[in-house]
């Protein structure tokens, strides 16, 4: 292909928007996660021009393409690797580099979109930004294109004329951005991570590909091409952590970039793109783009904040190592070029993806080189990653009214009939352990039917405001139905309530009827209680756990682990302050249903004056919120010996 150095100039656009976006929204970019679709759009595009070409030349093969692709992508993705868990084995204690080494196992499989999901969840939860691979995830998704993209055009090209390939290519685009849309909505980690969601972004860049040559003037190329800048530049600016994405909301970005690579050649945005800064940065973008966010994680990891300074030279050692890797690795590695493709495959792919594995099932087999640290410091650790959702195989997610079935989402006695029910939201989920403790004591199997921000409040919806307006929660309703419907047609010895009832009743967006905000939440809840007593012949309710302030879940692990002295509690005032309205309408609960049990955990973990996020030197959170499972377990532990099993002994009041 002719080189078009706007192209390169894009690829610059899209590399800051990350990094800036990374550093913490600099210059207002809280969109700037957006420059991966950039990226997505460039790379449909080049790859379905070259092969387009080549099939249509007859000189297409297999064996050119990856090479190819070998040469472009892997000299500077291993180096970043191997950069990357020298400075995990320093830096990272067991149970990090435990993680860490399962992330390289899935980077370097092409799984790493996967892993993430699996294992991180949400992109831009607290717990990604300790994750020094977290954004190879994108680089999997381009993997798992190129394995089969070439072998659908090659079908294409041979079974049909070349008047219907457009068109097949335009419904391909059409049906997967109804995919996505639909992802988005009843799956959204994974819409976020996987190929199939983020298919279309690549296949409007190969559209371009098979758009016939433009004969529009120079003002039409310059009106578009600035109009496609303005949409990639006002999703970097409008866009945020909670538009739902991808969907429909990333055709914004991605039709802008389209419209740029389309007629930005030689318009204003065209030359402004080719000057020579933004090329240079472009041709060095894909090992700024490995390098910048190792650099984060690893600074997040150590507690350096990232201060105007810190940023600044963030960017400049993240530009410096990818220059120096382009110098230095990149071009040096495309003499291989001029070898076989076999031996390029072999050699530059095949081997460093065994090396890169190996040395990953090494660093598990060895359970993370735990002499390096503190038996202390590594049982913190330890706790800190133990996360509810991942040890019950994320029985907290999945589409509203098609939970995980029994026999995948078991606490308690491993086999047999369900004896208790467990339904609520991810502080439901993160019971899961407590309640497992109690029901491996009372010989007793649960079940867990819980979903992320889905407290069961049946007659209620929801709405929170996102980019300005009311956005409604179109799974919460509906999963409640379910749950109703299911307790009217089952008999449950048990059905355990729990959620966060605090944020519920002080914060959310509730309507119930006529009723809203905290009247919707009561008579939400009145009617749970009534629900499940139709069902059940006991009824159990979990209050809330204290919910932190930013920075106390990892406090005690910090405290120890930077040698500092930290106040890792809470004000028992702070904690009163924020329940008292939700446990004045608990403690009228518990005299219009006087048969409920509630566990309430604030009797074990508050005290006259402060709140405790630890336990005999391990910490009891994951997050602000949420319980970790061996946290959890702790508790459960705690409860019995205080006060008895509440599942095995009737309660206690």
């Amino acid at each position: 292909m002719k080189y078009q150095p706007h192209i390169d100039g894009l690829r610059a656009v899209a590399v800051l928007l990350v990094i800036f976006h990374h550093l913490g929204d600099w210059g207002g970019l809280a969109g700037g996660f957006v420059g991966v679709d950039v990226f997505f759009v460039i790379s449909g595009f080049l790859i379905t021009s070259i092969v387009k070409s080549e099939i249509e030349a007859g000189t297409f093969s297999f064996g050119g393409f990856y090479k190819r692709r070998v040469v472009r992508l892997a000299p500077a993705y291993f180096t970043v690797v191997l950069a990357t868990t020298v400075a995990a084995l320093i830096w990272m204690l067991p149970a990090e580099l435990l993680a860490y080494a399962r992330s390289m196992i899935a980077s370097s499989l092409f799984l790493a979109n996967f892993h993430m999901w699996q294992e991180v969840g949400g992109y831009f939860g607290a717990s990604a930004e300790t994750v020094p691979l977290l954004h190879l995830w994108t680089l999997a998704v381009e993997e798992q294109f190129y394995l089969f993209w070439p072998v659908a055009m090659l079908v294409v090209h041979r079974l049909l004329p070349q008047k219907w390939r457009l068109w097949v290519l335009l419904l391909v685009v059409v049906i997967g951005t109804v995919v996505s849309q639909w992802g988005v909505a009843h799956y959204p980690a994974a819409a976020y991570y996987l190929l199939p969601t983020r298919f279309f972004e690549l296949a409007i860049g190969a559209l371009l590909a098979y758009l016939p040559a433009s004969t529009r003037g120079r003002s039409w190329a310059s009106a578009v091409s600035l109009a496609g800048m303005a949409m990639i530049l006002y999703a970097g600016l409008y866009y945020w952590k909670e538009t739902l994405f991808p969907g429909y909301a990333v055709l914004m970005p991605v039709l802008g970039t389209a419209m740029v690579l389309r007629w930005g050649e030689g318009t204003v945005v065209g030359k402004a793109l080719s000057t020579s800064i933004a090329t240079f940065i472009g041709k060095i973008s894909y090992p700024a783009y490995l390098w910048h966010w190792p650099i984060i994680a690893f600074l997040n990891l150590n507690e350096v904040a990232i201060t105007v300074p810190n940023g600044v030279s963030v960017v400049v050692a993240t530009l410096m190592l990818a220059w120096m890797t382009y110098r230095c690795i990149e071009l040096p590695a495309r003499r291989f070029r001029s070898f076989s493709g076999m031996r390029v495959v072999l050699t530059g792919g095949a081997a460093p993806i065994l090396a890169s594995v190996a040395l990953g099932l090494l660093l598990v087999g060895v359970n993370g080189i735990p002499g390096r640290f503190p038996d202390s410091l590594n049982k913190k650790s330890e706790a800190l990653l133990a996360s509810p959702s991942k040890a019950r195989g994320r029985c907290n997610e999945g589409p509203p009214t098609a939970p995980l079935p029994p026999d995948q989402c078991v606490v308690g006695r491993s086999s047999g009939k369900v004896d208790f029910l467990l339904v609520g939201d991810s502080h439901a989920n993160h019971f899961t352990g407590f309640l497992d403790v109690l029901g491996k004591d009372a010989n007793l199997r649960g079940y867990d039917m819980t979903r992320s921000n889905t407290p069961f409040l049946p007659g209620v919806d929801r709405w929170s405001v996102r980019d300005g307006s009311l956005d409604h929660h179109g799974n919460f309703a509906p999963r409640n139905r379910y749950v109703t419907e299911l307790l009217d047609r089952e008999r449950i010895e048990t059905v355990v309530l729990a959620g966060n009832y605090t944020r519920f009743y002080n914060d959310e967006i509730l309507r119930a009827g006529s009723l809203e905000g905290r009247g919707a939440f009561e008579s939400g809840m009145r009617a749970a209680i009534g629900v499940a007593q139709s069902s059940a012949s006991r009824v159990v309710i979990l209050s809330t756990i204290p919910l932190l302030t930013k920075g106390l879940h990892d406090c005690v692990l910090r405290a120890e682990r930077f040698q500092t002295d930290r106040e890792c509690v809470l004000p028992t005032k702070d904690y009163l302050e924020r329940t008292r309205d939700v446990e004045a309408f608990f403690a009228s609960l518990r005299e219009e249903f006087p048969d409920v049990i509630w566990i309430d955990l604030s009797r074990l973990m508050c005290g006259p004056t402060t709140c405790v996020t630890e336990m005999d030197g391990t910490p009891l959170y994951k997050d602000d919120g949420h319980l970790n499972d061996i946290g959890s377990r702790l508790l459960a532990k705690a409860w019995i010996e205080r006060f008895g099993n509440p599942l095995a002994s009737g309660g206690v009041q």
